[in-house]
């Protein structure tokens, strides 16, 4: 089997929770404005060599249609145009301001082609990814092997023909910003991902991989589909995070709500619905090109997740479809502390302080302080402390807990004994419990006896 490199930067990949992985960093074409030279759809130009066994027009026909592989999945707004021909520069010399594709490369033996892409400052944020806008893309194919067209490849008589249209596809790949499917020092179970035309190897007189299977879909799905990116904004000084009642907004971007179907015959998205995450009704917005923001009030305790719908009609996305964000967008809202503990004797005027706080939901309480005998300025901030007294008998501890709904103060004496007696105790209801909010900020809580 042969390698299918992808060049100076596209060896580290960035495993995502399927199989299809992205280039790390993440990078991706742009498509907002097709008069730039880094946007869709991307102008390439070839190499004025031809692969040996094939003719001109073959090379230029298994290029373009490497490309189209890419375009024709559904929602996909992959395009290329062949801008020209140009001499061959296979010494890798760019960044170039162009798109370049060579036939002359002298590469390493059993690499078939190698790929890579150049990145500019910008950064295009895309279905809870954000990418670096690429600008260029370089694809050489080693001259030292035997290429051949699909029937080439097909032909009983094959006799080590590598297949062009699934190394181009491969390598055009990389350069729209997919890594390898997997890597050859690592397990690869899935079969999805080991037919995927982005593994990362391939075999003479192999076409299997000429079309994207199912795991190359999800990944161009992800990175140029259809996709609806939302911002979420607190109204009150503490943005997403803070006490009950919180206010908050979800704006959709101009670039979604003026967004044309990939035929221009009209705009892609017909209407949002916002979900609150919250078990409140979800809000379906009309796109008649001027959509407002969307606001809500959470008014219990807990971690919401909002998530952000965007639906359309669109031919080229197979009709009608429905794009979620991917994006985990969240909302905490904290009430007011409800402090409580126990105390337990250990002898010799030693004390175990025992927090009993309900935490609620994860990291609304994010500081514990004990003040004993009114002495705030020897006050100490942790979870649970075990405390010598000067002397036994009666002492003032309080607990004060505090965080994005507040702070409130326990506070009641304790007997303070020089011997273990099994301990008094002190304790306030109130609340539920919860995740472990102070995992975070204050460490791993002990386990209680």
């Amino acid at each position: 089997m042969n390698r299918l490199a992808t060049g100076l930067l596209a060896l580290a990949l960035l495993p995502v929770l399927v199989g299809w992985k992205f280039l790390d960093p993440p990078r991706k074409w742009a498509d907002d404005d097709p008069s730039r030279e880094d946007a869709l759809p991307i102008k390439y130009r070839t190499g004025n060599e031809t692969p040996f066994n094939m003719n001109d027009q073959d090379k230029l026909d298994l290029v373009q249609g490497s490309y189209d592989r890419w375009g024709s999945v559904p929602c996909s707004s992959v395009r290329a145009e062949h801008a020209g021909v140009l001499n061959n520069q296979p010494n890798w010399d760019g960044p170039y301001d162009y798109t370049m594709i060579s036939f002359e490369g002298n590469l390493d033996t059993g690499i078939n082609a190698a790929a890579k892409t150049f990145t500019n400052a910008g950064v295009v944020p895309y279905n809870g990814v954000n990418f670096y806008r690429i600008a260029s893309m370089e694809v050489i194919f080693n001259s030292g092997i035997r290429w051949g067209t699909p029937e080439d490849v097909r032909d009983p008589n094959c006799f080590n023909v590598n297949s062009f249209l699934a190394t181009g596809t491969h390598e055009f790949g990389h350069g729209l910003g997919f890594g390898h499917s997997c890597e050859s020092d690592e397990p690869c179970p899935e079969a999805s991902r080991r037919l995927a035309t982005m593994y990362w190897a391939g075999s003479r007189c192999d076409g299997s991989r000429e079309d994207l299977n199912e795991d190359d879909m999800a990944g161009t799905q992800a990175a140029y589909g259809a996709a609806v990116d939302f911002v979420l904004e607190g109204l009150g000084p503490n943005g997403t995070v803070g006490a009950a009642p919180l206010d908050v907004q979800v704006t959709i971007p101009d670039e979604f709500v003026q967004q044309m179907t990939v035929d221009g015959s009209g705009r892609r998205f017909t209407e949002f619905e916002v979900n609150f995450g919250d078990g409140s009704d979800h809000v379906v917005v009309e796109n008649d090109g001027d959509v407002p923001p969307v606001s809500h009030t959470y008014t219990s305790e807990s971690q919401y997740t909002v998530t952000v719908t965007g639906r359309g009609d669109d031919e080229a996305c197979g009709g009608e479809f429905d794009a979620e964000r991917r994006q985990v967008a969240a909302v905490l809202v904290c009430d007011t502390p409800v402090p409580a503990f126990e105390a337990t004797n250990l002898g010799d005027n030693k004390v175990e302080l025992v927090n009993t706080t309900p935490l609620g939901a994860f990291g609304c309480i994010t500081e514990f302080t004990w003040i004993l005998d009114g002495d705030e300025a020897s006050a100490l901030s942790t979870y649970e402390p075990t405390w010598t007294f000067d002397e036994p008998g009666t002492h003032t501890v309080t607990l004060r807990a505090a965080g994005h709904g507040g702070s409130d103060d326990f506070t009641t004496d304790i007997e303070v004994t020089a011997s273990a007696d099994g301990g008094c105790s002190a304790s306030v209801g109130g609340g539920s419990g919860g995740f472990l909010g102070l995992f975070l900020l204050l460490g791993a809580l002990r386990k209680r006896r």
